[in-house]
């Protein structure tokens, strides 16, 4: 990616986050820090009428103008529970529920972002999942749950249209979830570790782990 290099920045944060908005707010710090040069506008609204599937507006979580490319990013933060203390913080972290709801947003945050490459508002887009949710990367042991085929287990290919299970119920997606997904790209699913300082005596999961897709 021209002038930036968004695994470097990734990989240099060295810390965990309380929350979403932390994570978002964190990475758009050392985005600058790393390219003074480049603008950058957190929560970028469009019209949901752009977006197939959607009526609310919808907000891009980074907005990236650099080197004469727009890169808009949309990230996922989806933390099991995690108690510690680092530095001079104390992080209580407590578990997200609801994984295959979280699946489904994040292969929908892929489609959107095709949508923005194809409609031309930007040349190329990524997405980020940061989690320390095992539940995310590793093989499902059935294949007769209802989000089988929105499962972002490590070395999978999300592609193609994708749907829910037919038995799922009207609780689970609720009205805006309701609905398949369709890919344009073809996306290989490499999970990598994050790497932070940890703790001498965490409590719970302290290992993380991020998809990063880049949509062109």
């Amino acid at each position: 990616m021209a002038g930036l290099n968004l695994r470097h920045v990734l990989d240099n944060l060295d810390r965990i986050f309380h929350h979403e908005a932390d994570f978002q707010h964190a990475l758009a710090w050392h985005l600058h820090q790393e390219s003074p040069e480049a603008r950058l506008r957190l929560e970028r609204r469009f019209s949901g009428s752009d977006f197939p599937g959607s009526t609310d507006d919808v907000y891009i979580d980074i907005w990236i103008e650099i080197d004469g490319e727009t890169i808009p990013v949309e990230l996922k933060y989806k933390p099991d529970a995690l108690e510690g203390e680092w530095g001079d913080e104390f992080f209580d972290l407590r578990r997200h529920s609801a994984q295959d709801v979280s699946r489904f947003d994040f292969i929908d945050d892929i489609a959107r972002i095709e949508t923005l490459v194809q409609t031309s508002e930007c040349e190329r887009g990524v997405v980020i999942l940061l989690t320390n949710d095992h539940l995310y990367w590793q093989e499902p042991t059935r294949d007769d749950v209802v989000d089988y085929e929105f499962r972002l287990t490590d070395g999978k290919t999300l592609e193609g249209t994708l749907t829910w299970a037919e038995d799922v119920g009207a609780g689970t997606v609720g009205n805006k979830r309701d609905r398949t997904l369709s890919l344009d790209g073809a996306y290989e699913l490499d999970w990598e570790r994050y790497e932070y300082e940890i703790p001498s005596d965490p409590e719970g999961s302290a290992e993380f782990r991020y998809l990063l897709l880049n949509i062109e």
